[in-house]
């Protein structure tokens, strides 16, 4: 799978998630309430994917840097997620 292709798709999943979660939580799916869910995690994302693609190494092949995205949009988005609830 090309790189661009995949970097949408892990957007789109993300904003797919914050619509389940918000929606199985009955809180309001308008999209600006969705987008705010999900914006810490898209842009933990797209800096995972800024660092695959700047150092245009593999990590480990494509399920290496799969683990890699997915885990630094988990730890970074809930880690921004953190830290805007508290500002």
């Amino acid at each position: 799978m090309r790189k661009p292709t995949a970097v949408l798709i892990d957007l789109a999943l993300i904003l797919l998630f914050a619509l389940i979660g918000r929606a199985s939580h009955h809180e309001s799916l308008m999209p600006r309430h969705v987008f705010a869910t999900a914006m810490p995690f898209l842009v933990a994302c797209l800096v995972a994917w800024a660092v695959i693609l700047v150092r245009r190494r593999e990590y480990l092949g494509l399920v290496g840097a799969g683990i890699y995205v997915w885990l630094t949009t988990w730890l970074g988005g809930l880690a921004l997620r953190l830290s805007l609830i508290h500002i």
